[in-house]
């Protein structure tokens, strides 16, 4: 998905599982259990206030229009969770949208997304944000929020220092706020990121089956994922997810790894019960021909 956004504009008219992810070669960012799209913004032309269609959330004073054109949506999507990208050059335009930053700075939860109403609040989880860098990823969502197939869907970021935090719908990670971007179809999601240490890693869903690593910092947090930050494993380090969690249906494993190098060896990305002779499903980098490889089992 690929939206884009106009300039921002104020009232008054100022443009201002249980999956277990065990023995993987270095992996990226990750969302398991379901799909979930990829959105970078970019900046169209200012409008002005008299041209702004739609109702203003209350006193918030700076917005930006997002759009997410038809051409990337092949049929509804329903509390999709979209991924927002900020920075000095993002989306379909590679257009700079400093200026959020310029207003908030750090105080992150001062932001508010909403529908093509202007006023419908979205729910927002802040994956990484940077004044210093002016860069961030929130993923974006709400209960019965639809992204049209037939026509351009639109949601507006405000933006603004002088308002309270949001904490009821925006949030960092394992806060409620931010766990309620990802609905029940989701049985984990994890932005491989630590937790509140070193030692484990945080589920994004209300689930709570937050991953617990081999050791301390091993896997070791990297800083060179795709979205944010990420773990690099050795091949003998794993994270561990627990026991809560077996499918009975049909069900999704997403993630995104980059391996070291090229290899055959027996290396999982995401495994159910791997024990070497209880495993329930595992999605490896490759199989003996060089290609990546799913395989589960339903008995012994």
């Amino acid at each position: 998905l690929s939206p884009s956004i106009s300039s921002s504009i104020s009232p008054s008219g100022s443009i201002s599982q249980s999956i277990s992810p065990s023995k993987s070669p270095s992996a990226s960012s990750s969302i398991s259990a379901s799909t979930s799209p990829s959105v970078s913004p970019s900046v169209s032309s200012s409008i002005s206030p008299s041209a702004a269609p739609g109702g203003w959330l209350g006193t918030w004073a700076k917005r930006r229009k997002i759009t997410i054109s038809t051409t990337n949506i092949d049929a509804d999507l329903t509390q999709f969770p979209v991924l927002i990208k900020l920075g000095t050059s993002v989306g379909t335009g590679t257009d700079d949208v400093s200026d959020i930053f310029d207003e908030v700075a750090d105080n992150n939860l001062k932001i508010a997304f909403t529908q093509s109403d202007g006023e419908t609040q979205l729910y927002g989880e802040i994956e990484n944000w940077s004044d210093a860098t002016e860069t961030a990823q929130v993923w974006v969502s709400g209960s019965g929020w639809v992204i049209d197939d037939a026509v351009d869907t639109d949601i507006y970021m405000y933006f603004d220092a002088a308002q309270a935090d949001n904490t009821t719908y925006i949030g960092v990670k394992n806060s409620t706020a931010a766990q309620s971007v990802w609905d029940a179809n989701y049985v984990g999601v994890y932005h491989m990121d630590d937790g509140a240490n070193t030692s484990g890693i945080y589920d994004s869903t209300s689930n709570n089956r937050d991953g617990t690593k081999v050791g301390a910092a091993n896997p070791a947090v990297n800083s060179g994922g795709l979205i944010g930050n990420c773990q690099s494993f050795d091949g003998s380090d794993y994270i561990d997810l627990g026991t809560g969690w077996s499918p009975t249906d049909n069900f999704t494993l997403q993630a995104i790894v980059k391996p070291t190098s090229a290899s055959t060896a027996d290396l999982q990305i995401i495994s159910k019960g791997y024990d070497g002779t209880n495993t329930q499903f595992e999605l490896k980098p490759v199989d003996t021909t060089g290609f990546p490889h799913f395989q589960c089992w339903t008995g012994s």
